[in-house]
């Protein structure tokens, strides 16, 4: 029962973290083609910007396959 619990808890985890990244690669690709939404951000101007989005998205994409990975595992055993 515990095992079954972590694991659609990771699977949750998972969805969430998909979820963000798409948000994430949505408003990259708004302030690449739109360059007058880079200066949104108060602290980060310009490709800044998209640098510190790009840097967010790849630690989340990092993060979403170790989880997914560590689910497949589960879900084989």
């Amino acid at each position: 029962m515990k095992k079954s619990f972590i694991t659609y808890l990771k699977i949750l985890v998972t969805i969430i973290l998909f979820l963000i990244w798409f948000i994430f690669i949505q408003a990259e690709f708004e302030m690449v083609t739109k360059p007058e939404l880079q200066t949104e951000f108060p602290i980060i101007h310009g490709w800044g910007a998209v640098c510190v989005f790009g840097s967010i998205i790849l630690l989340i994409s990092i993060s979403f396959a170790i989880m997914l990975i560590s689910t497949l595992r589960d879900l084989r055993k």
